[in-house]
Order: structure tokens, then C-alpha cells, then sequence
């Protein structure tokens, strides 16, 4: 028989061997002290399998950068899912964009060379990662001004750009902070082709989204 136990204490175990009340009595209680005691609590870090930017398939990493002495186990839950494992790194794909909650605790069970029982640690401080979305094809335009416009991403901390005009080659990554882009002397151009990305600009619980292209037509252009 192996007790379970699920709170930290000093517990009193008794055990007596029954006899049948005829030719055999019961034995004197055998009386044990158990220690149990709470598993230290493992630190993670978090990272994604592509720094570029999401993709389908993509996965979020978990690193246990602190192991737990006398473990058995962690589970991890990443995203809502939760896996067991022994191994200090879990890595689960992600097929769609947002924000993701990652915690790991330590599993417990088990009686060290001191007698002392442990039962599961408490999770890990949470971490998160946000998988940005790319803006979508239908939230651009172009105003009469000369401004492409697309709709906000939610978590973006601003977007990375590239331009083509008529064909031409596309320009060098540029950032931006806000959701539009004046372009000067736009009319001179049959049509104007932009690549824009939802950027996490360096932070370390994001990361930029796919790449989303654009393309405007100019009905009148002026040579």
C-alpha cells in the first residue's frame, strides 16, 4: 500500500496486522511519522520555432531553465493543452494565430533517500505568446491623398513594410508605428504593390505575423 498525500505536513501512519479473533490476535500498532513536503516549482523561458514571423505549423518552445530536484514528471500546458513528460523541453504546434498561455509544474509521488514525500509543486510563473495575425487584404485602400490604409492588428506593436511600384523590385524592410503609409506622387504609377507584416518589433512574448500583399491599380495614370 503506498499512501497519497496532497498537503504539506507531518502525518501519523498506523499499521496493524488483524488477527481472526480466534487462534490469532491483532499485532501492537506499528506507528510511522511521514514528512511531506511541496516539489520547488520549475522556471521556464519561452520561445517560437520560426524568429522570422508565424507560420502554419509553427511551434511554440518551452525550456526548463530550473529543474525541480526529485521530480518524476512536468506537465506543461501550452495553449490550453497539457502534456507529461520527463524531458525539459516540450514544444506544441500551432496552426492559427493569438495569445498563448505556457505554465509547467512538477509532478511529485515519490519518497527521496530522507523519507520525505513530495506531492506536485505549484506551476510556473506564466508566461505568454502572442502569435500576431497579418493584416487582412480586405481592411486596404488607398485614399484620395495618396494613403494606403489598412486595418489595425490587435497586439501589433507597429508593422513592417516593403513597396513596388510598376512591377519593380521590392524595397528593404522598413518599420513604421502606425497603420498607413503616404505615398508621394502616387498617380504617376499603373499600380502599386506592398507587402505589410504585424510586428512584434523585438519583443520576447510576440511574434510578427505572416506576410500580407497588396496590390492598387491606378485606372488614370498620369505619365
Amino acid at each position: 500500500y503506498k499512501p497519497s498525500f496532497s498537503t504539506v505536513g507531518s502525518y501519523t501512519v498506523r499499521l496493524t496486522a488483524i488477527g481472526n479473533g480466534i487462534n490469532t490476535v491483532s499485532s501492537k500498532p506499528y506507528v510511522y511519522t511521514q514528512s511531506v513536503e511541496q516539489l520547488q516549482r520549475p522556471e521556464i523561458s519561452v520561445s517560437y520555432s520560426n524568429p522570422d514571423g508565424f507560420v502554419v505549423g509553427g511551434t511554440i518552445d518551452v525550456e526548463i531553465t530550473l529543474a525541480t530536484p526529485n521530480a518524476i514528471n512536468y506537465q506543461y500546458e501550452i495553449g490550453g493543452r497539457s502534456s507529461s513528460s520527463a524531458e525539459l523541453q516540450m514544444s506544441q504546434a500551432m496552426d492559427s494565430p493569438g495569445t498563448f498561455i505556457v505554465r509547467v509544474k512538477a509532478l511529485g509521488g515519490v519518497i527521496d533517500d530522507n523519507d520525505i514525500y513530495y506531492i506536485d509543486s505549484l506551476y510556473s510563473a506564466e508566461a505568454s505568446m502572442t502569435l500576431l495575425a497579418h493584416p487582412t487584404t480586405a481592411g486596404f485602400q488607398m485614399t484620395s491623398d495618396g494613403i494606403i490604409q489598412w486595418r489595425v492588428v490587435p497586439g501589433a506593436n507597429g508593422y513592417d513594410y516593403q513597396i513596388s511600384y510598376d512591377g519593380g523590385d521590392f524595397s528593404d524592410i522598413t518599420h513604421i508605428g502606425g497603420s498607413s503609409l503616404a505615398i508621394e506622387g502616387f498617380r504617376q504609377y499603373t499600380n502599386i504593390t506592398i507587402r505589410v507584416r504585424a510586428s512584434a518589433n523585438g519583443a520576447a512574448d510576440k511574434v510578427n505575423s505572416a506576410w500580407t500583399e497588396w496590390t492598387w491599380t491606378n485606372s488614370n495614370p498620369q505619365n
